[in-house]
């Protein structure tokens, strides 16, 4: 009976877990059907997302080539355009069984055609018109936006759809959630540890999907900074290379690969897709320096030595001048580095140099030559003084013929003693260094150097005579006047005494004339590289403002950040075209429109445009032009902007009310000279000759231009300008301008 019972009980437990096992398999069934649906869901949402995604980088693709105009950007964009069709049929495949979804679909492929439709519209013009966008090609952009913003919201029609389906699936409830519980019950214990030890399991791997999701997501954010990092440092490198005309490449020895950047295309003059080699470095070389390049690329790929040559190459019919340096490097995949500079301007520079220094010597050799000259007639007046003491009644004669000789003499003439103290001189001399009573006055106290007089008597004690010694020497009224020396010792056979004899060239107005030209070669070379800089900067700087103009577009309105910053670029950018503009300004030649003008007229202008500033600062204003002067044919706007730059300086170097300002106005001759001074700080000695010079200043918050424009306005009106300062005492400008005849 107990067996029975046993029996029973045992087909009991059988039958039960049969319907257990029944109703369990019906479960999962359903479970596992709720899960394909998921997945189903899952799939349509990804793969829509996918679509949006692909046409998001060929949408940036685009954009980057029509700011930048480099075809690497259209990367992107082509891949879109094999891929896209595949995303698209699968995504149809999956929606079949959806009306709503289909109709979504064949809605977001219309958008998508439209949309690359305008991209190549866009592509075509833009490789039709110049570098900046045309109006065509911006209104194709808002269409191209218009079209974004439908297609972008047709995608979250499909995903709201999708997920819609998936909260209706979820909030039905089934019939087998009420028959489970009861079968759940009568299974048994080790039944009830299976599905829960099945349910835990399951949990963790859905757990573990979440996270390995999330992990994708984040590389996946990391991967695209990566990507946004290198793609500015990409811009940037070539703007650098572009900006310093130069190139750069490297050779890997394992692979035989030889790349170059886009600097080294444009030096070479050739396109980014052509094929290139060791033998492109070639094509182009001059023939005398073929052997060179290729012994130094045969050295660089052989024994990996590092070298620099400068080579010539033909280019657009002239020849250029580069310069190539390699060496070895260790980086991973990389086995030579090498770096190419377009040196063409160094060398014309160079090569004008050269020239300047060869006509420096001609003159040089010009004075040897009259130097010797000098000495021949020094030789010859040693032979005549010996005649005249051999023959004394010849004596009063010859020495009155030397006394007319050493008076008349255009160069000022000098005897002095064996300690070098002056005991006669011609006019010439006395009228030179101002001095009416020269007797008894010591050489030494007529050197503005001390090393030069001791360099200069200890040649003379040494050799017995100095030649074409070039000095400084200081007047009776303290100005310093540029000389050539030349200094030799009489013997007393002479004239009975022993001295020395010397004679003084005026150097003053070659100095003059050769620091003017170099003023004018600085201006000329400033005002070629100032018009170098504006056209490397400004096609950069449109690119930049292009650039922000999308950007501010793209961002949403609300992000503070993103609009301050980008008014922190338009803020920088407009300061870099400000300055770009005023360097032009300061050195590009300026258009006169010359007439006679009176200097009263000038002057008074020009002051009431500073008054301001003069009253401000509680500055005593004399001046001195009442009278009737001669008028001056000059450009007045111009002159003015030029004489208010020296006033505006003169009136900030002085202490405020304590500061005079004198203007004076004096005709000599056929030259009027106005004078501008102050009683300010003064300039140091060592700053004067620097003073036109571009960016010199000594102001915090100058740029120092302006006085290298009014430098440059007086170099076009022929007028000349002498500065004359004292420390703490003030500075003079004066302003010589030739009277029209």
């Amino acid at each position: 009976m107990k067996r029975h019972y046993t029996r029973i009980l045992f087909v009991i437990s059988i039958i039960t877990l049969l319907l257990v096992s029944l109703v369990t398999f019906r479960n999962l069934s359903n479970y596992m059907e709720e899960v394909r649906l998921i997945r189903h869901s899952n799939r349509i949402i990804r793969t829509t997302q996918l679509v949006l995604s692909t046409i998001k980088d060929a949408e940036i693709g685009h954009r980057g080539f029509q700011l930048t105009r480099d075809t690497l950007y259209l990367k992107p964009y082509y891949s879109a355009l094999s891929v896209l069709p595949g995303q698209l049929k699968l995504l149809d495949s999956l929606v079949t069984d959806n009306e709503t979804q289909r109709k979504n679909v064949n809605s977001l492929n219309a958008l998508i055609q439209n949309q690359f439709l305008i991209i190549s519209n866009i592509l075509s013009n833009a490789s039709r018109s110049t570098l900046y966008m045309d109006t065509y090609e911006s209104n194709l952009l808002s269409r191209s936006r218009e079209n974004m913003d439908a297609l972008r919201k047709r995608v979250n029609d499909v995903l709201e759809e999708e997920q819609r389906i998936v909260l209706i699936r979820g909030e039905k409830e089934s019939d087998y959630k009420t028959t489970a519980p009861v079968a759940l019950l009568s299974y048994t214990i080790l039944s009830l540890f299976g599905v829960l030890f099945l349910f835990s399991k399951v949990m963790d791997e859905l757990r573990k999907r979440e996270k390995a999701e999330t992990m994708v997501l984040e590389n996946f954010k990391q991967l695209q900074q990566q990507k946004s990092i290198i793609e500015e440092r990409k811009i940037i490198l070539n703007e650098a290379e572009s900006l310093s005309q130069m190139g750069s490449w490297k050779w890997t020895e394992s692979t035989d690969d030889l790349v170059w950047s886009e600097g080294l295309y444009r030096i070479f003059d050739k396109k980014m897709e052509e094929p290139i080699s060791w033998n492109s470095f070639l094509e182009n070389v001059f023939p005398d320096d073929i052997t060179l390049v290729e012994n130094c690329l045969h050295d660089v790929k052989t024994n990996k030595n590092g070298s620099s040559i400068d080579y010539r190459i033909v280019k657009d019919d002239e020849i250029r001048y580069l310069s190539l340096t390699v060496k070895p490097h260790s980086v991973f995949s990389i086995d030579i580095l090498g770096a190419v500079i377009d040196i063409t301007r160094r060398k014309e520079q160079e090569k004008q140099l050269a020239f300047q220094n060869i006509e420096k010597e001609k003159r040089a050799e010009e004075l040897i030559i009259a130097n010797k000259e000098l000495a021949f007639q020094n030789e010859e007046k040693e032979k005549r003084a010996t005649e005249l003491s051999i023959a004394n009644k010849e004596l009063d004669e010859k020495e009155k013929r030397y006394r007319t000789l050493f008076e008349r003499s255009i160069d000022p003439i000098f005897l002095a003693t064996g300690s070098l103290v002056l005991i006669d001189v011609n006019d010439s001399f006395t009228s030179f260094l101002g001095y009416s009573e020269i007797e008894a006055l010591p050489i030494a106290s007529l050197f503005a150097n001390p090393d030069d007089h001791e360099y200069f008597k200890g040649t003379l004690k040494e050799m017995g005579q100095i030649r074409d010694f070039e000095t400084m020497l200081i007047t009776k009224s303290g100005e310093q006047k540029a000389c050539l020396l030349n200094c030799v010792f009489i013997p007393d056979q002479a004239f009975g005494f022993s001295c020395y004899q010397g004679i003084v060239h005026d150097l003053t107005h070659l100095k003059k004339a050769e620091n003017d030209m170099l003023m004018a070669e600085r201006l000329a070379l400033t005002g070629k590289i100032a018009r170098t800089i504006a056209h490397e900067v400004r096609n950069p700087l449109t690119n930049l403002n292009l650039a922000l103009d999308q950007l501010r577009e793209e961002m949403p309105a609300n992000n503070e950040s993103a609009k301050l910053y980008g008014d922190i670029i338009e803020r920088n950018a407009n300061r870099i075209e400000q300055l770009v503009e005023e360097m032009l300004n300061s050195s590009k030649p300026k258009q006169l429109d010359l007439k006679l003008t009176s200097i009263k007229e000038i002057l008074d202008d020009t002051i009431s445009l500073a008054i301001d500033r003069i009253k401000l600062k509680q500055i005593e204003l004399i001046t001195s032009y009442q009278g009737d002067f001669p008028r001056i044919l000059v450009d007045k706007n111009k002159i003015q902007i030029a004489l208010l730059n020296i006033i505006i300086n003169a009136v900030e170097a002085m202490v405020p009310g304590k500061g005079v300002l004198r203007i004076d106005v004096s005709v000599r001759e056929n030259m009027l000279t106005l004078s501008i001074a102050d009683n300010g700080k003064g300039i140091p000695a060592g700053e004067i000759g620097k003073l036109f010079d571009p960016f010199f200043t000594s102001k915090q918050s100058g740029m120092g231009l302006g006085l290298t424009s009014t430098k440059n306005i007086l170099n076009s009106h022929n007028a000349q300008v002498e500065v004359k300062s004292e420390l703490n005492k003030g500075t003079t400008f004066h302003i010589h301008f030739k009277l029209a005849e």
